[in-house]
């Protein structure tokens, strides 16, 4: 593999799993009806999921970005090496934009059970 490729490839999937995990950490928390004394609003709702979206959308034109430049870094390098760098990339791809749809789903499924209380 090129030496450049090589170099860049570690810190490009740091940066992505970096990003996926705050993601993932922002994301929306539960907490029950009574912790500021306020109840929860459909706009609380709708701000958590408009926060979900936001972040996922983040997350993807990062990740796209990071494809384009793995992509870029493939296609400096000869005959094998080159499609076998674009099949590795094209499949670290998609796991990666698969990973963000999973984390926006958990954190909109988040957000429509926040506030909900339980009827000890």
């Amino acid at each position: 593999m090129h030496a450049v490729a090589t170099r860049r490839r570690p810190v490009i999937r740091g940066v992505a799993i970096a990003l996926f995990g705050l993601v993932c950490a922002t994301g929306c928390t539960m907490v029950g009806n009574s912790l500021t004394g306020v109840s929860f609003s459909r706009q609380t709702v709708g701000t958590c999921i408009q926060r979900c979206t936001n972040d996922a959308a983040a997350a993807i034109d990062l990740e796209q970005k990071t494809h384009q430049q793995s992509i870029d870094q493939c296609q400096v390098l000869s005959g094998d090496e080159q499609g076998a760098c674009l099949g590795a990339e094209g499949a670290r791809h998609q796991a990666a934009i698969d990973a963000i749809q999973e984390a926006r789903k958990g954190c909109l499924g988040d957000c429509h059970h926040q506030g909900e209380g339980s009827s000890n």
